[in-house]
């Protein structure tokens, strides 16, 4: 029960940002952050209402029944692989191959350019944070 309740909290979480900034651009984050701010270190830094309601909505359908729950599960599932296709296939369109092979700044201290400035050591350690 928490493992699915843990699942449900990230997918609506995700659909919840996903949402603000595809239909409204990220207003909803900027007015949670301005107004709900919390200052505890392992948590968001804001309160997410807009998650919260979508998360309630999930608690409402789980107590009218495990179908519904299901399809409200696989809609939310639909809702955040369809928001990321769009990103993706955003990225080929607009996307140039000049941003594969950047020059280094002149004056940087830290990689040299381009896709990978810090090969695929700094990769594997962005991936690992």
């Amino acid at each position: 029960m928490i493992e699915a309740m843990i699942g449900m909290a990230s997918i609506m979480k995700s659909l919840s940002v996903y949402t603000d900034q595809l239909l409204f651009n990220g207003t909803l984050i900027r007015l949670e952050e301005a107004h709900l701010a919390m200052d505890i270190p392992f948590v968001t830094s804001y309160v997410d209402l807009f998650g919260l309601f979508l998360l309630i909505l999930a608690g409402v359908l789980n107590l009218l029944g495990v179908k519904q729950t299901i399809r409200f599960s696989g809609v939310c599932n639909v809702i955040v692989i369809v928001s990321l296709l769009m990103v993706v296939i955003m990225g080929f369109i607009l996307g140039t191959p000049d941003n594969w092979a950047l020059p280094a700044p002149p004056d940087a201290t830290f990689g040299e350019g381009g896709f990978a400035p810090y090969g695929l050591g700094g990769i594997f350690t962005g991936a690992s944070l």
